[in-house]
């Protein structure tokens, strides 16, 4: 990501200084925006395993009972 970041930005350097500085404004915005997604899926798998380990516990809870 940075090698991109800074191969872009080489090539921006020649041309006037508005556009590179919109470039790395839309580079922070990019990245902060990964950022939020890979913490969304975080938040969303940890909430997964969460509930398939609440339904083995019940699932566990009926299966001693039926034993018994």
């Amino acid at each position: 990501m940075k090698l991109l970041y800074y191969l872009l930005l080489k090539t921006t350097r020649s041309e006037n200084q508005y556009m590179q500085v919109k470039f790395e404004r839309f580079f922070v915005l990019f990245s902060k925006m990964l950022q939020f997604i890979s913490i969304i899926k975080m938040l969303l798998y940890k909430n997964m395993v969460n509930r398939i380990q609440s339904v083995r516990s019940l699932y566990n809870y009926f299966e001693l009972f039926s034993i018994l």
